[in-house]
């Protein structure tokens, strides 16, 4: 005999699922609301293409600072394809000091500094550009572990990239930095007074743009932020890597072959695609170098990269200058972010020297413009070589 169902039985029973779901699910969204609300009125969660989109039509600067998304080769990628730049600054953190200001075609010129992580993705980056649309000059900083088999490994096997992407992530997100967003609440890093009913009407995407005014302009420069006062603060985490030899710090006698050779084959590509290159080995403090000579023998592949790179690009008539040491060029330490960083006014210094060093440059950069953003004395006889 068919037993039929009782209307008020079922009622009853879904209430008690739904309860049962709500005790469940309940301190799940009790502890992530919050968190979801901060991001998504700061712009953690916003997608390149909006981000890129106001950051090339807004009138004002529009500073782009995530806190705890990671989008920066996507996001490199995409202002170069829309701005389509004569003159390229390419690299990792290492060149986002460097202002496009600098050069004479300012205009025409953007720092795509962080939109590889290794220098054999450039071709990979170059390659994303249209044909007719890729630039006719890059600046490239080349960082020394590269040429370590000790780093990285991994990576360079399999050359894998970032591009394919405008996904921020959010559920990943949300699990994975909800307890980092309320212990930087707690410590003061990120305010709640922040008016977030009025953010959308303000210049910053980002949590450390809005509460620190930290971020990527619409040249790709960086503007940096909350720098320590103290030398020994900012240099204690790269003191520590070359203590243990690890983090980009890692031991080596040897310069790789096999990441030399994937060098040759990034400028074969420019040379045929009739891109000029200057590249440089990007400054380190001088407190650092001096750290790093006490085991010289260990890390060949900063001390001796020059000398094995440099005919490699005279031969293909391409130009390479070596400021491993930022007292080489006349500026002292305290024109640092890190140990890893110089700031803007060491860069202006470096690009001066590299000017003097090599003639041709001169016809890109724009000396005065550097000689203002340099520090007072470091500039007066940096042309002259």
């Amino acid at each position: 005999m068919e037993t039929k169902s009782n209307p008020t039985s079922i009622r009853n029973s879904a209430r008690i699922f739904a309860l049962k779901l709500l005790l469940f699910a309940g301190p799940f969204v009790v502890l992530l609301a919050p968190a979801f609300i901060v991001m998504e009125m700061s712009g953690e969660f916003a997608d390149i293409e909006s981000v890129v989109s106001k950051q090339t039509q807004a009138g004002d600067e529009v500073l782009y600072g995530p806190a705890y998304t990671n989008q920066q080769p996507f996001y490199k990628l995409r202002m170069t394809q829309v701005l389509k730049p004569q003159s390229l600054i390419i690299g990792t953190s290492r060149v986002m000091q460097i202002r496009p200001a600098w050069f004479k075609e300012s205009m025409s010129s953007y720092n795509a500094g962080g939109g590889v992580e290794y220098f054999w993705q450039i071709r990979e980056f170059l390659e994303r550009l249209p044909s007719d649309q890729r630039p006719r000059r890059v600046l490239i900083g080349l960082d020394p572990w590269d040429f370590n088999d000790a780093f990285s490994q991994e990576h360079f096997s399999s050359r894998r990239t970032n591009y394919a992407h405008d996904d921020p992530r959010v559920l990943q997100l949300l699990e994975e930095d909800t307890w980092h967003l309320y212990k930087d609440i707690r410590d003061g890093k990120v305010q709640l007074g922040v008016d977030w009913q009025d953010r959308r009407e303000r210049p910053a995407i980002g949590l450390s743009a809005i509460c620190n005014g930290a971020g990527f302009r619409k040249d790709g420069s960086h503007k940096e932020a909350n720098i320590p006062n103290s030398l020994e603060d900012r240099f204690r985490d790269t003191m520590e890597r070359i203590g243990k030899s690890t983090f980009r710090f890692e031991i080596s006698e040897e310069i790789s072959d096999a990441r030399i050779l994937a060098l040759r084959e990034l400028l074969e590509y420019c040379r045929e695609k009739n891109i000029n290159v200057v590249a440089f080995l990007p400054p380190f403090p001088h407190r650092v170098i001096e750290e790093l000579k006490k085991r010289r023998a260990s890390y060949s592949h900063i001390f001796e990269l020059q000398h094995r790179l440099e005919p490699l690009f005279k031969e293909f008539n391409f130009h390479l200058s070596d400021f491993h040491d930022m007292s080489d060029f006349g500026v002292s330490d305290v024109e640092t972010i890190d140990g890893f960083h110089a700031n803007e006014r060491t860069y202006a210094a470096m690009l001066l020297k590299l000017g003097g060093a090599h003639r041709p440059f001169l016809e890109w950069l724009d000396v005065k413009m550097c000689e203002n953003a340099a520090p007072n004395g470091s500039s007066a006889n940096v042309l002259s070589n």
